[in-house]
């Protein structure tokens, strides 16, 4: 039996996950099965099934701890070092890319860029209606940290 190693993946897109639940409900076997089995025909890896039957609870969550054999798991690594991402972004990239899915970039994602507008208006919210950076980090969609920064970036330049 191959050694297996663990990688999470979190965020798992709900089509990644119905297609592959699907095909493991079809198949009969675990949903790590197909992945791996996914993963290592990509990357030309030879294919070990664990035999773990396909269970239906539990397909709904979006994330995965996934076991893959180590060899596996090393190219893997080096894809996402050469791409700029992560282990679990080139998994679901390669995932999406199977299904026949739209896929997002296996790169790190960089903190989101608000623009000028955008940061005046979070400074005028909060100076002067007394909202809480907090508040309006989450209402934008980044890190309250990446709106103070940018916050205090545009006083400076003022």
């Amino acid at each position: 039996m191959t050694t297996r190693v663990g990688i999470d993946v979190r965020k798992v897109p709900a089509d990644i996950r119905q297609r592959v639940d699907a095909e493991a409900a079809v198949e009969g076997v675990s949903r790590n099965d197909v992945i791996v089995r996914v993963l290592s025909g990509r990357y030309g890896v030879p294919y070990e099934a664990t035999g773990y039957p396909y269970t239906p609870d539990g397909g709904d969550s979006d994330q995965w701890g996934l076991r893959v054999p180590v060899m596996l798991r090393d190219v893997i690594r080096a894809h996402a070092a050469t791409v700029g991402g992560t282990q679990p972004g080139v998994i679901l990239l390669a995932l999406a890319q199977h299904y026949g899915l739209p896929a997002q970039s296996p790169r790190k994602r960089g903190s989101r860029s608000l623009s000028p507008a955008v940061i005046r208006e979070a400074q005028r919210r909060h100076y002067d209606g007394g909202e809480s950076i907090r508040s309006l980090a989450r209402e934008y969609g980044v890190k309250r940290e990446t709106l103070t920064a940018a916050i205090r970036r545009e006083e400076q330049a003022a």
